[in-house]
């Protein structure tokens, strides 16, 4: 059955902004892509979400204080109305929160929530929830590249090699840990290596920007992240022991 390609992402980043909403008390939570020097909405929930249909672009050139928020990856407390183009908001509506939505290094939207007032606590929630928010929308922008709008959507297996593929590329290959990937996509991190063998992905060509399955690791690290594996063991090196043409030390010196 073919499905709409928008509809089926929109779904999904609407999905999580609801949870987000769930944790950070708000009036509207939107989700922006950074494009060419905008950020532009997605996607949008809440009880402002049918008054304002979807919320105008913020061109970043006017507010140098929200590019100066995406190039630092740090959240920025402003006012309701400098991120929805100056329309009048009701009291309990008038401010508003920037959380950074990155990949690595490399910036990919934000994520704007619009209420009464948002303390320190709650900056610190939303950026944590914006650390999923990042990766699903990674997927988002890759799913739309691979496949164009309105076309069925990519296999399972494929839209799960991309996902995983994000999810290292946001924790720079990182599986353990409360910043690993296995957390961050609520799996063990066993079932994470599990899927990355499955999908042929090595983790350190993720680490590099390589994402090719056929790459080999030039390190005694296991690609997997399971650890560092134990380099082979040089049996040339090894003393001569008894029976091979040597003489046992220990039984030297016994018989001294």
């Amino acid at each position: 059955m073919k499905t709409d390609h928008a509809d089926a992402l929109a779904g999904v980043l609407g999905t999580t902004l609801h949870c987000i909403k769930a944790i950070v008390s708000c009036e509207l939570a939107s989700i922006y892509d950074l494009k060419q020097g905008r950020l532009e909405a997605r996607s949008t929930v809440g009880s402002l979400a049918s008054l304002l249909e979807m919320p105008q672009p913020i061109d970043l050139a006017h507010h140098p204080e929200i590019q100066q928020a995406l190039d630092d990856g740090t959240p920025l407390r402003c006012s309701a109305q400098a991120l929805l183009g100056g329309e009048a908001m009701p009291s309990h509506a008038n401010a508003g929160l920037v959380i950074p939505l990155r990949c690595g290094n490399e910036a990919l939207g934000a994520l704007v929530l619009v209420g009464k007032a948002y303390s320190d606590a709650d900056a610190a929630a939303a950026t944590a929830a914006g650390h999923g928010l990042a990766a699903a929308l990674t997927v988002a922008r890759r799913l739309e590249e691979a496949s164009p709008l309105g076309t069925t959507l990519l296999p399972l297996r494929k839209a799960e090699r991309l996902h995983l593929l994000a999810a290292l590329e946001h924790t720079s290959g990182k599986i353990y840990g409360r910043d690993g990937a296995a957390r961050l996509l609520d799996l063990k991190p066993t079932t994470l290596q599990s899927k990355l063998k499955k999908h042929g992905i090595n983790r350190l060509d993720v680490v590099e920007g390589v994402s090719s399955p056929t790459s080999s690791p030039t390190s005694n690290e296991d690609p997997t992240g399971g650890g560092r594996r134990e380099p082979p063991i040089d049996v040339g090196s090894m003393p001569p022991t008894m029976g091979s043409g040597g003489s046992d030390p220990v039984a030297s010196r016994a018989a001294e």
